[in-house]
């Protein structure tokens, strides 16, 4: 199963053009975000927040603004796509043997 997992989320990459980040290690356990972001300039920028008991959607622009450099901040950790994409590929191989 993990390396179906794994498998799918290569292939989801190099068939819709999604660039996968890939980090060693999680920042925060149980903290997943997403940051969603409108073109108008009537709708600001959104925070969906979901953890194990519930989600929120968090407004105020100091917290979505928060919340953005935190992203970048994950971004700067990442590894390049090209080193994300050799590390899938590992990590399928070595779930294969």
């Amino acid at each position: 199963m993990a390396r179906a997992a794994w498998a799918a989320t290569a292939i989801l990459r190099e068939a819709s053009g999604v660039v996968v980040g890939t980090r060693l290690r999680r920042p925060r356990p149980n903290a997943a975000f997403e940051i969603l972001d409108f073109s108008e300039p009537s709708h600001p920028d959104v925070v969906f927040l979901e953890n194990l008991t519930g989600s929120l959607y968090i407004e105020q622009e100091a917290d979505v603004c928060r919340y953005t450099v935190m992203f970048d901040h994950l971004r700067a950790k990442t590894l390049d796509p090209d080193t994300s994409r050799r590390l899938l590929a590992d990590v399928i191989a070595g779930l294969s043997q």
